[in-house]
């Protein structure tokens, strides 16, 4: 399993209103976690922004990741992300927090 995936899941995850207190995901059968389901290129999106502000991060992530998910419109719209029910969208900026703090990735 990957090192920094692990730690999001045992911090951000314990977190998620779709998961329980240890990390582990309830999501129906057949949904996935748009988190997990990204996260490699969640990672590399995070180390091309040259500036750790949210607002440049949030922004590269929906041009670059955002734009891969089908649940995203060709307008640009997001169902998911506007009911809030998106776990990537609702927990990006612990992500954030949670990678910079791991100072071997960002270095």
């Amino acid at each position: 399993m990957n090192p920094i995936w692990e730690s999001i899941r045992l911090s951000v995850c314990r977190q998620c209103i779709d998961g329980d207190s240890s990390g582990a995901c309830r999501l129906p059968a057949g949904e996935l976690c748009t988190l997990e389901v990204f996260f490699p290129s969640v990672l590399s999106t995070i180390a091309s922004v040259p500036t750790w502000s949210v607002e440049k991060q949030i922004e590269a992530m929906r041009s670059t990741v955002c734009s891969q998910c089908p649940e995203q419109g060709q307008d640009g719209a997001c169902q998911k992300r506007k009911a809030l029910e998106c776990a990537l969208d609702r927990y990006y900026p612990l992500v954030l927090e949670k990678v910079h703090s791991m100072k071997t990735f960002v270095e």
